[in-house]
Order: C-alpha cells, then sequence, then structure tokens
C-alpha cells in the first residue's frame, strides 16, 4: 500500500460539498465540481462560514420582526388616541 501525505489526504477532499473524492478523479462524483486534472482540488473560492451565515440573517430577521412591530404598535396607539379624542 502507497502511503500519503498530509496534503495528498487532505487534497482528497472536495472543496464545495466535502465529498471524498479519488486522487485521480477529475469532477466530484457528488456535487459534479470540477477539480484539477491532477486530481487535487481546484483553488477554492474563499470560505464561507456556513454557520454564521443562517445565524446573520436569523438576527437581521429578528431586528426587522421588532422594527415591525413596533410600528405596528405605534400606530395602534395613535388610532385609539384619536379614536378617544372624538
Amino acid at each position: 500500500m502507497e502511503e500519503r501525505s498530509f496534503d495528498e489526504l487532505i487534497d482528497a477532499t472536495c472543496p464545495s460539498c466535502r465529498h471524498a473524492v479519488s486522487l485521480d478523479a477529475s469532477v466530484c462524483p457528488s456535487c459534479g465540481y470540477k477539480l484539477k486534472p491532477e486530481g487535487k482540488k481546484a483553488p477554492a473560492a474563499p470560505a464561507k462560514a456556513p454557520s454564521a451565515s443562517p445565524a446573520r440573517k436569523t438576527g437581521k430577521s429578528k431586528k426587522n420582526l421588532y422594527i415591525v412591530g413596533g410600528i405596528i404598535v405605534v400606530a395602534i396607539i395613535v388610532i385609539v388616541v384619536v379614536a378617544l379624542s372624538l
């Protein structure tokens, strides 16, 4: 059995889906990501933190929800005050 270097072992993972790929593969069998012809991974795009993106979206969603809720509460208060002053 031929020993592989650490770099070769890392290159045996698709940079797109993290699926294990053959060292001589030119395309990832799982997602179709095009690998280098030598079977090593192509330079990957800057890695995005998968957990950071949903958390960021959730934070913005909650903030927007509070803003919309606040506007609705203020609108109801204005309507009640106007109705009581008539």
